[in-house]
């Protein structure tokens, strides 16, 4: 169990990783001007509720005694 638990918490974390990668992305598009954007797509709030929601119910909720 501790192997699927140890898992689970690198999953957490890459997930958290994204997030945040993308939501630096986004601030570093909205302080710069349009012309110098490169395509990225900006995560909508959906997305990162998605994530939130994914940690707290799959990752966070497990615990094993």
């Amino acid at each position: 169990m501790d192997f699927i638990d140890k898992q689970r918490n690198i999953a957490a974390d890459m997930l958290d990783a994204l997030a945040d990668i993308a939501y630096e992305q986004e601030q570093a598009m909205r302080e710069s001007e349009q012309s110098e954007w490169d395509g990225i797509d900006e995560i909508s709030d959906a997305e990162r509720n998605a994530f939130d929601h994914y940690n707290e119910r799959y990752i966070y909720s497990y615990s094993y005694p």
